[in-house]
């Protein structure tokens, strides 16, 4: 293993050389182990190498970064002469931050892999694809453990030596009878121990049973105002999205963020709880450190609706006054409802259940539109499989028109979260 620690004051220094009156830098080495299976089988198993390197200096309130993928002297020294001719041409601005105290050891996650384990998951995964889902066919399984140790350091003396690892599942998959098919479905789980099926975690079986049901399904046609159940992975994409438009540094700064003057106020319906925890045990990976070199905590963004954090980085927070996220990573965790999903799903008249989202960022307004794949329509209570529907309206408007919100939860180990109903949604078939 290279000294890092070396590493990353040779990459300060050259920093200082150049110009640079305040700096940072992350110095990173990371081992995989992957296996790759096809359709056929088992077919790959190979080991993995990636070094890297960010240096960011600060010259005159002026900031310039770089980043390389060898961690040599020569390419250091090179990552600082571009990162300060990069703070040279930028403008001056005194709200840049960094910590000037903390630091220490860290290890986290999965730092050890259990191989024989990782292969005989990966192999019940495929049979078990196999045996109880005739009609679905395994495209592609990748099977995976990494290790990284990053050493972060700025010029103050902070230091942080960071080690973690994990394991990685990822799943695609496609139903097949006779001449007809289904869309190319994925799914994919980080964890920190191999002590449960595969299958049997995140969104695997249910984009399994996706692949299968869906084959060749019927369109949806005409156009109508209803309700739309949000599959965890849909309801996440809509929540990160919230958080960055309407409290993010962009559109605090600029002055287009639609919640930036409702700090303690009411932005959500009350059923709506959820934040930032990349300390959950639940979150594999989750940041241990602040891109400015602060520890990471937990924070919430809405309790029971009400807004109680921006998600701003430091320099965000020194250019609106307000306070920083505890966090430079979004890690959602939100609370469930004390409805199950079933009963949730009998109780609609009209609508659809979503399973994931394909369209743009919605705009600072908050509208969006988009398509929603993986969709059931919900017809008195009971699930017709769908193809492709477009689904449209305002992402702040949403968020206030809650049905339900299920009792059940979905940890892909990056998230944990709940599905969820909103009213009022514009669903538009063929």
């Amino acid at each position: 293993m290279k000294d890092l620690q070396k590493l990353a004051a040779l990459s300060l220094a050259a920093l200082r050389d150049n110009g640079a009156d305040m700096a940072a830098c992350l110095v990173s080495e990371t081992a995989t182990q992957e296996f790759t299976a096809e359709t056929e089988g088992l077919n790959l198993l190979r080991t993995l190498f990636d070094d890297s390197a960010s240096l960011t200096g600060y010259a005159g309130g002026r900031k310039g970064s770089s980043s390389v993928n060898r961690l040599e002297d020569s390419a250091l020294r090179s990552a600082a002469e571009t990162a300060m001719a990069s703070a040279a041409a930028s403008l001056p601005d005194d709200a840049w931050e960094l910590a000037q105290e903390g630091g220490g050891v860290l290890t986290y996650g999965a730092v050890e892999c259990d191989l024989e384990r990782l292969f005989l998951r990966t192999q019940e995964l495929i049979d078990a694809v196999h045996a109880q889902h005739p009609t679905v066919t395994v495209s592609q399984v990748i099977a995976l453990h990494s290790v990284s140790h990053t050493v972060y350091a700025n010029s103050y003396g902070v230091v942080y030596q960071i080690t973690s690892g994990c394991y990685e599942f990822s799943l695609e998959v496609s139903g097949h009878e006779g001449d007809k098919t289904s869309s190319l479905n994925y799914s994919g789980i980080l964890v920190n121990d191999l002590e449960r099926p595969v299958l049997e975690q995140g969104s695997m079986l249910q984009t399994v049973r996706d692949a299968e049901a869906l084959i060749d399904p019927p369109a949806l046609t005409g156009k109508q105002v209803g309700t739309v159940v949000l599959s965890p992975g849909f309801l996440g994409e809509m929540l990160s999205e919230a958080a960055e438009l309407f409290t993010g540094d962009d559109g605090m700064i600029n002055g287009t963020a639609l919640w930036k003057d409702k700090l303690g106020q009411q932005v959500a319906d009350p059923a709506i709880t959820f934040g930032s925890r990349p300390l959950d045990s639940r979150i594999v990976g989750g940041d241990r450190v602040t891109d400015e070199g602060y520890p990471a905590e937990d924070y919430t963004i809405v309790d029971h609706g009400v807004l109680k954090q921006m998600t701003l980085s430091r320099y965000g927070a020194n250019k609106t006054g307000l306070p920083p996220a505890g966090n430079s990573e979004l890690h959602l965790v939100m609370e469930p409802g004390d409805k199950p999903l079933a009963d949730i799903i009998r109780g609609i008249d009209y609508g659809i259940l979503a399973g994931y989202f394909s369209g743009g960022q919605p705009g600072s307004s908050g509208d969006f539109s988009g398509v929603a794949k993986n969709s059931y329509l919900i017809d008195h209570g009971v699930l017709k499989p769908i193809s492709e529907v477009m689904v449209s309206g305002n992402l702040a408007e949403m968020l206030n028109h809650v049905v339900a919100i299920s009792r059940e939860t979905q940890c892909d180990g990056d998230s944990v979260l709940p599905w969820a109903a909103f009213d009022g949604i514009t669903i538009s078939g063929s």
